[in-house]
């Protein structure tokens, strides 16, 4: 069986509203400089990341391989025993 574990935080649905931020992708080196106060980036960062989670999903299922979602503000080791005894 193959399980995959998507990491999530709550900076996934909402960046904190602290003006231009700039992000680096760390395989490109690429540097966008974005503004995370903007209500207009707030929705389209929201948009984007729960578009990304749902490919991932339609991927997995698609080949056959069960998901599960963790979020950084929960035990580790309480979510993988939580799918692991489910598995059973």
């Amino acid at each position: 069986d193959v399980i995959a574990i998507r990491v999530e935080s709550k900076f996934d649905k909402e960046l904190p509203a602290i003006g231009s931020v700039v992000f680096e992708d760390s395989e490109s080196d690429l540097k966008m400089e974005l503004p995370s106060s903007s209500n207009s980036f707030k929705k389209e960062w929201l948009e984007y990341n729960e578009a990304q989670k749902i490919l991932w999903k339609n991927y997995c299922t698609k080949h056959g391989i069960f998901t599960a979602v963790m979020n950084t503000d929960d035990n580790p080791l309480e979510v993988l025993n939580l799918i692991f005894g489910s598995r059973k």
